[in-house]
């Protein structure tokens, strides 16, 4: 006999279908931002490994000193640009490449002036198009850190050396989403680029930028022993 006061419903397709739209909509919203951040940064990064890529190639090819110029003041806060040199004697003095926040008042006018006379012998990259590597608002290049300089540059202006034999500045970039931290690190000899991700702390200091700076500042230290 059948129980006619007991009946068994399922779901239907359309019920089912809602849930999963559900589902995903909650999905999008709990991991979207994370995503969209490190879409964003391996973006950036596989751009500035094809610039280094290039800049060590183009060395090579034209048999001329190779830099590429990283300015801070920047309101994007970076902006990139590629130069060559025309001076085929020209050797890099790295008492010269010190940012004039780093060395004293007494020098600083000697320092400019010989920086200026560096900066004339160099011409830009026509090849290289800058637009085509823009830094997306999620992204931040927190600084740069190199052998050469033994110094990390958040601030003003700084290059990466490319040597017409192939070698090129020991160095390190650092940036930053709201979700982490990534490294590209530039080896000298080799056509290596060591790329490293560290995750931000689940508790942000109240003074997030400086925050910021001071863990760029640690991982390059780290790097640089």
């Amino acid at each position: 006999m059948q129980n006619k006061g007991h009946s068994q419903k399922g779901f239907s397709l359309i019920e089912i279908l809602v849930a999963m739209a559900l589902v995903s909509i909650i999905l999008l919203i709990a991991v979207g931002s994370d995503f969209s951040n490190r879409k964003s940064l391996d973006q950036v990064l596989d751009n500035y490994e094809r610039i280094i890529r290039f800049s060590t190639d183009e060395a090579s090819l034209k048999n001329s000193f190779v830099r590429m110029n990283i300015n801070f003041e920047q309101e994007n806060g970076q902006n990139l640009t590629l130069e060559y040199s025309d001076d085929k004697d020209f050797i890099i003095d790295a008492d010269f490449e010190k940012s004039l926040s780093e060395v004293s008042e007494s020098e600083k006018e000697f320092v400019e002036e010989k920086q200026k006379k560096q900066d004339s012998s160099f011409s830009i990259v026509e090849e290289f198009d800058a637009e085509e590597f823009e830094v997306p608002p999620n992204v931040r290049v927190l600084g740069v850190g190199s052998e050469l300089t033994e110094s990390f540059r958040t601030t003003g202006k700084t290059q990466i050396y490319f040597y017409p034999n192939g070698q090129k500045d020991a160095s390190i970039i650092i940036f930053a989403t709201e979700d982490e931290i990534a490294t590209l690190e530039i080896e000298p000899f080799r056509r290596v680029i060591n790329r490293t991700y560290a995750e931000m702390p689940e508790e942000i200091p109240s003074d997030y930028e400086e925050f910021l700076i001071d863990r760029a500042n640690e991982i390059y230290k780290e790097w640089l022993q």
